[in-house]
């Protein structure tokens, strides 16, 4: 509920409580600081349209807290895709495959990189933004989310 609350009504006032569940989850499971939080991108036109990416909201609080460096430009969505919520499991892979690039390689070249997003389902969208990151030269890339739906 808090989730859709936050994506949906616009209720980013939400978003430090559900990072600060993140980032209990991230010292409870030995995460350590150090490296980048990287949120997962909304397209040019979703986020205009949503007026903010959850994601990156909740990735700067995670970052804060965490001690680690914050960027929202080195990995971009470069392809509009329906909402993976509307796809079923084999079908959201599909549709999430090169939707994204990393603008910045050296930026990542050697780090650790977390990557944050509110929900994973089938962890598609993690596991091809990921794949783009380490292609591009990340050392490790781990996924920090809120729920999983």
């Amino acid at each position: 509920r808090m989730v859709k609350t936050l994506k949906y009504t616009g209720a980013t006032k939400s978003a430090p409580a559900i990072a600060s569940f993140m980032v209990t989850a991230w010292r409870d499971f030995g995460g350590v600081p150090g490296g980048v939080c990287i949120p997962i991108p909304l397209h040019p036109f979703r986020k205009k349209e949503r007026g903010f990416n959850q994601a990156e909201l909740l990735a700067r609080h995670c970052a804060t807290s965490i001690g680690m460096s914050f960027s929202d430009d080195i990995l971009i969505r470069i392809r509009q895709t329906p909402p993976q919520t509307e796809r079923s499991r084999h079908d959201r892979k599909s549709n999430i495959l090169d939707a994204f690039s990393c603008m910045k390689p050296d930026a990542i070249k050697g780090v650790d990189v977390v990557l944050i997003d509110d929900v994973y389902t089938t962890c598609a969208t993690l596991q091809e933004a990921a794949r783009v990151l380490k292609e591009s030269g990340a050392s490790e890339v781990r996924a920090l989310t809120f729920a999983h739906g």
